[in-house]
């Protein structure tokens, strides 16, 4: 993992990322993990953007902001109905049964 703590690697990229984003355009991006809003506060990956590129805080990630009876009755969904039920793999994950009818 120490390829993505790489101070120099990172204002590469930051710098591509100014090459290309033109001015005159606005760019959106909107990350929805905490994990990921956190990392970009923590670290000032924010401040390395150009002023035409605007990082968006999402809803939070469905697993971390999801109650857990809701994740219950999915589980219970999936056994009872044969459903397959998937979700996104984050760091947080660990609140996210994969189950397999």
């Amino acid at each position: 993992m120490d390829e993505f703590r790489d101070g120099e690697l990172a204002k590469n990229i930051a710098a591509n990322i100014a090459r290309e984003a033109t001015a005159a355009s606005g760019y959106r991006l909107m990350e929805f993990c905490g994990g990921h809003t956190h990392a970009l506060s923590r670290y000032g990956i924010a401040d390395l953007l150009p002023a035409s590129v605007r990082m968006i805080h999402g809803p939070g990630c469905p697993v971390c902001v999801l109650p857990i009876g809701r994740v219950d009755q999915a589980i219970r969904l999936a056994r009872e109905h044969g459903v397959i039920l998937s979700t996104m793999l984050t760091p947080c994950a660990s609140r996210a049964p994969i189950i397999s009818p």
